[in-house]
């Protein structure tokens, strides 16, 4: 990421303290995390459009930005859709292929948010 130039902006804190200075960084792209979306999709799936979803998810993978969409759950979609109609658990089943599904275990998730959190303080000591 590189930064704009602004003389306000010194500091490491006023980055972190100032959305001025802060959205003078440079970042190209978005993470987007959906928790318990299983329950979402359990509550709502059959009004919800499942096209919504998956323009999303195709916008987050063709986009020329970093764009992430994570989609929490704690099954797999299709458990959650088994007592709709044939055709709507049918449509969420196709688009529910097209994501990656990964099980995480508590472990693995802490040295994933350490190793994220290591480079935010390298990131933030650079500016």
């Amino acid at each position: 990421m590189q930064r704009a130039a602004n003389p306000e902006c010194s500091s490491s804190a006023t980055y972190l303290n100032s959305p001025e200075c802060f959205l003078t960084i440079k970042a190209r792209g978005i993470v987007l995390i959906f928790d318990e979306f299983g329950r979402y999709v359990e509550d709502y799936g059959e009004e919800l459009k499942v096209k919504t979803i998956q323009d999303l998810a195709e916008y987050c993978d063709h986009s020329s930005y970093d764009n992430y969409l994570i989609l929490v759950s704690h099954k797999q979609l299709s458990m959650y859709t088994n007592s709709m109609k044939k055709s709507i658990s049918d449509e969420w089943k196709k688009v529910e292929g097209r994501f990656k599904a990964t099980s995480i275990n508590v472990k693995y998730t802490y040295l994933i948010l350490q190793r994220n959190i290591e480079t935010c303080r390298t990131f933030i000591k650079g500016i």
